[in-house]
This record gives structure tokens, C-alpha cells and sequence, in this order.
């Protein structure tokens, strides 16, 4: 059952897409070898797109102070979403080295891993971005204002809260015969449960034997975790302001665990990383670790239909 659309707002790329954007850009003012991804377009696009934050990311200055403000304790948002990026950018990198030719990137934001990531080897990836209407046309606009005629994406325009997955991707030309990395980042946050049912089935329909789902989420705060609460109390306070309220928030144990939706889906093998996981990396760019943040990563393998 998909839920009745509401109206759209005016096409811009959300408040929080910015964000994410502008995280990834201030990377690049670090020393490379602190850096948790390297992305040197994350700031063209952003400007490119209109948006007023992409003043921060042009001096140390302006991006160690945005940092900051994202970075506050028990979340350390500032690491976590480039941490995120980095890691999906290898796992992207290592399902080109075994062969797969097939990237569907849902709710792709101001991403811009096609013209970064390429294979090596035979064969040039199909790439698939999903997407909000708003925000598929103006990163449809920023992208051409940028590259010009080279745009290898096929970009499909979709609001996940309403509208399944599966024929929209298809339509597009995806070839669910072939396996596939499905990247679903920073979206799942946003969605009611049954949205997120629904998609992680969608993506379950669509998946080839050898296919990946990549994607990342929000653990509901700990019941004597006075600092995860009113952390979490005043990001929704935020996040409903912009219009972009918080509403898919997992759980540690019981029916909703990213391990027992993945498996109730049809993906039986599943990885699952958690903040302590992340230590190491953060150590090795000389990154303070965030061990007490209530974000995850989740790797999941398609064995067979």
C-alpha cells in the first residue's frame, strides 16, 4: 500500500541534502590523510545548485565552524557522514573489481559518484539515481551547468514516501537480471516504517544473485540515555521546522533491527556496523571516535531469488 502524495514544495535540493554536501566539501580543506572521503565535487555542485551554505565550504575558517555545529556529542555528525560516504565509495569500488556494471543510487542527494567512481576494466556501470522530484531537477540543472552534455545517469524522479521502487527503476531500463549495488543513503531516516518495508522489499524484487544493499540508519535513543533523548528531542524539533521531520528510527533489538528487516526482505546475509566499528577508521585519519553515536552501516548480499 502506497500512501496518498501530498503537494510538492518548490524545486530546490532539501536543507539536509545541503548539509550532507557541504560535510563532504570541508573534507577536502583537511590534510589527505585525515580525510574519511575525497570528494572534489561536492562543492561545485553545491554551488552550482544554488544553495547559500556553499559559502562555509570555501574557507577553513567557515567549514571547521559548520563542522562543529554538526559535530556536537553524542552524535558527532561532522564523522559519521563522511565515514558513511568513504565507505560506501569502496564498496561501490569493489563490486566493479568483481564485475557488476549496475549502480542504482536511491535518494542521491548532490551526489556526484558517477563522475568520480569509475571501473577498471571492460564494460562503462550504468548508473540510476532515484530521487525527490525537487530534488532531481535541480541536480539535473547543477549537474549540466557542470559537466554539460556528459551526464552518464539516468535520474528517476520519485518520492519514496509514496511511491514504490521497483516499476520506477525499471521503467528507467534497469535489467534486474544483472546484479546491481543499491546505495540507500541517508534516506531511511526520513520514512515511516512501512515505507521502509516496502523499499527494502522493493529493493529484495529488483536484486540479481550477487546484488548489494547498501544503506545506513538511526538507532532509536537508549531508554537511560538522557543525552541520546534530548539530543534526539531538539534534532526533530529542527528537522520539522525545515519540513523534513525524523521518522525512521531503528531498533537495537526485537522485529525492527536492520538484521531482521534485511532478512524478512530476502536478504540472508547481512553486515552490520555500528560505532565502535567506525573507531578504527577515525583512528587512522587522526579522527576523534564518536562511540557513543546511534548511527549504523548495513551491507547486504543477495544469494538468490
Amino acid at each position: 500500500m502506497v500512501a496518498r502524495r501530498r503537494p510538492e514544495r518548490g524545486a530546490r535540493p532539501s536543507l539536509t541534502a545541503q548539509c550532507v554536501a557541504l560535510l563532504r566539501a570541508c573534507e577536502r580543506l583537511r590534510p589527505r590523510e585525515q580525510r574519511l572521503v575525497d570528494d572534489p565535487w561536492a562543492l561545485p555542485l553545491l554551488e552550482a545548485s544554488g544553495s547559500a551554505l556553499a559559502s562555509l565550504g570555501r574557507t577553513r575558517l567557515g567549514a571547521r565552524l559548520f563542522a562543529a555545529a554538526l559535530d556536537r556529542p553524542p552524535f558527532g555528525l561532522a564523522r559519521f557522514v563522511p565515514l558513511r560516504h568513504g565507505w560506501i565509495d569502496e564498496r561501490i569500488e569493489a563490486a566493479f573489481a568483481r564485475g557488476l556494471r549496475q549502480v542504482v543510487i536511491v535518494g542521491a542527494g548532490l551526489d556526484a559518484r558517477a563522475h568520480r567512481l569509475a571501473p577498471r576494466g571492460a564494460g562503462e556501470p550504468r548508473w540510476f539515481e532515484l530521487d525527490h522530484p525537487s530534488v532531481s531537477t535541480r541536480k539535473r540543472q547543477a549537474v549540466h551547468a557542470l559537466f554539460g552534455g556528459r551526464d552518464p545517469v539516468r535520474r528517476v524522479a520519485i518520492d519514496l514516501r509514496y511511491e514504490p521502487v521497483a516499476p520506477a527503476l525499471e521503467a528507467a531500463g534497469f535489467e534486474p537480471a544483472e546484479p546491481a549495488v543499491f546505495v540507500w543513503e541517508g534516506v531511511s531516516y526520513y520514512l515511516p516504517r512501512e515505507a521502509i518495508v516496502a523499499a527494502l522489499e522493493g529493493f529484495a524484487q529488483l536484486a540479481a544473485p550477487g546484488s548489494e544493499l547498501l544503506f545506513d540508519g538511526m538507532y532509536a535513543p537508549r531508554r537511560r540515555s538522557w543525552g541520546e533523548r534530548s539530543s534526539l528531542v531538539v534534532g526533530r524539533a529542527l528537522l520539522r521546522r525545515v519540513g523534513e521531520p525524523l521518522l525512521g528510527l531503528w531498533e537495537r533489538q526485537g522485529a525492527f533491527t536492520p538484521e531482521a528487516r534485511l532478512r524478512a526482505a530476502g536478504f540472508p546475509s547481512t553486515e552490520v556496523l555500528a560505532p565502535p566499528a567506525f573507531a578504527e577508521r577515525l583512528r587512522r585519519a587522526g579522527r576523534r571516535p564518536a562511540s557513543g553515536a546511534p548511527w549504523f552501516l548495513a551491507r547486504a548480499a543477495r544469494i538468490e531469488r
